[in-house]
């Protein structure tokens, strides 16, 4: 069994570069607060366009946390960002959901259809809250 190491938050406060050389650090999670301007600051897009080539180059894989527009989206796109989550794709729900909708395929390239309600008895971590991350691959 394997196990993969994702550093939460890159960019902010504790979750610095040096985190890179000395952790075996597998997936980067790029901070809302990077996102939150992308669309009005040049300087915000450039940086996060490096961040999405650091991955890259490094060969991790980088996850954009908090794209919340159809815009961001396709701007990350268009940088070369291959996975990413937000409200754009899902408001966090019930993990017994996450599963359902798993088990439907209700996931496709730039469609949320609607979830159903969950049948039958509660899964064990049912009412905990946990985001439904819309991911694509180039």
């Amino acid at each position: 069994m394997g196990v993969l190491f994702a550093l939460d938050d890159f960019g902010t406060g504790y979750s610095a570069l040096g985190y890179l050389r000395r952790f075996p650090i597998n997936i980067l999670k790029l901070d809302k607060s990077f996102v939150d301007d992308l669309l009005t600051s040049s300087d915000r897009g450039s940086l996060v366009e490096a961040i999405i080539h650091l991955a890259g180059t490094l060969e991790l894989d980088l996850v954009v946390e908090g794209i919340e527009s159809k815009e961001q989206n396709q701007r990350l796109r268009s940088m070369g960002c291959q996975l990413a989550q937000g409200f754009f794709y899902s408001r966090p729900i019930a993990f017994a959901d996450i599963e359902l909708m798993l088990d439907d395929q209700v996931l496709f390239e730039g469609v949320v259809t609607p979830i159903k309600a969950a049948q039958g008895p509660p899964h064990p971590r049912a009412g905990k809250s946990a985001a439904a991350v819309k991911i694509w691959r180039a």
